[in-house]
């Protein structure tokens, strides 16, 4: 195995293993929660010229789109790792929502 192979193995192990923790139990998902509040509260204030309902609801729609708009940016340009990684955050993200 090459060394960069060994290192995205570690990571992908140890985000797996943080991800499934985190499904098990969703109040353990505190350092991926610090990095989802400031992007959901972003979206209640983006979304808010659209109404009420919309503003209410654009936390969650933007704290759930960001990290898509990621895994398209990867997936466009062919990082296949980077965009599994980002899908893992995406999934937590809809646990937290």
């Amino acid at each position: 195995m090459q060394p960069r192979s060994t290192t995205k193995t570690i990571i992908a192990a140890v985000f797996t293993v943080y991800f499934l923790w985190c499904a098990y139990a969703p109040e353990n998902a505190f350092f991926t929660h610090l990095i989802n509040l400031p992007i959901h509260e972003a979206g209640h204030i983006l979304f808010r010229i659209f109404g009420e309902f919309v503003g209410i609801a654009g936390g969650s729609l933007l704290q759930i789109l960001v990290p898509i708009v990621f895994f398209g940016y990867f997936v466009y340009y062919e990082k296949p790792f980077s965009a599994a990684i980002v899908l893992f955050w995406v999934g937590n993200n809809f646990l937290d929502v």
